[in-house]
């Protein structure tokens, strides 16, 4: 009998490890498909600061022209030349803020380029007849004196004031 108890205990623990299952036979575990992500609307942004205009960088060359700043001056009337390259009265101030700067050469391409667009315009022969007197070329300057008496006589006469004592004549603020 210790044998038939012994071949039943056998049997019962053999029976115990194997695993009963009715289902198929198991894959590898996979994850379930990733749900897909869902876009978040845009997020309204805060409006851009207005641009400034030609118009507004000319104003503040012309403040920073009052206040002797002629290296700001000048940068605001070259932002106002790049939004409006045919801005002829942003050329002459350009052209101003340099000779004050004492660029005498650039300043002349400035006041060039605005009596190109403008040939009429008296503050930039005036202004181009001084740089012109400061870089000692009287003869020149007498020219452009010339043709300032038939556009506005005024300038003309402030300019031949400046033509006969330019130690005189220091303070321009009066012209913008």
């Amino acid at each position: 009998m210790k044998t038939f108890v012994h071949r039943l205990l056998t049997l019962i623990l053999l029976l115990a490890a194997i695993p009963f299952s009715t289902a198929a036979p198991t894959q590898p575990r996979q994850d379930p498909p990733p749900e897909p992500r869902r876009q978040e609307p845009p997020r309204p942004q805060p409006p851009a600061p207005p641009a400034k205009s030609a118009n507004d960088y000319f104003k503040d060359g012309l403040a920073a022209m009052k206040e002797k700043q002629y290296r700001t001056g000048f940068n605001a009337f070259y932002s106002a030349i790049v939004l409006a390259p045919q801005y002829a009265e942003a050329y002459s101030n350009a052209g101003y803020c340099l000779r004050k700067l004492k660029d005498y050469k650039m300043a002349l391409e400035y006041y060039d380029r605005a009596l190109q667009l403008d040939p009429n315009l008296a503050q930039a022969l005036e202004y181009r007849a001084e740089a012109l007197a400061e870089m000692g070329e009287t003869e020149k300057a007498m020219e452009s004196l010339q043709r300032l008496r038939k556009l506005d006589k005024k300038l003309a006469e402030r300019l031949e004031k400046f033509l006969n004592k330019p130690e005189d004549i220091t303070d321009d603020s009066d012209k913008w």
